[in-house]
């Protein structure tokens, strides 16, 4: 299952690192690509992992976006 979030604050390869390490953390997750000139945060999982990953982002600094209202 693949979840895509779209996130703030990626600016660079540092962060991308930060980020994989992180998630790479949670044994549910097989894969994560980080798109840093996009924002976005690809995650290959055995099962949905959002609500989990999507908290580990933000405690990290990268939140995901809001859509504009």
């Amino acid at each position: 299952m693949q979840q895509r979030f779209d996130v703030e604050n990626i600016s660079c390869a540092g962060c991308a690192r930060a980020i994989e390490r992180r998630l790479r953390t949670d044994p549910r997750i097989r894969a994560v690509t980080v798109d840093v000139p996009r924002g976005v945060v690809l995650i290959e999982a055995a099962s949905d992992v959002r609500t989990d990953a999507a908290a580990a982002l933000a405690d990290l600094g990268y939140p995901e976006r809001r859509p504009p209202a």
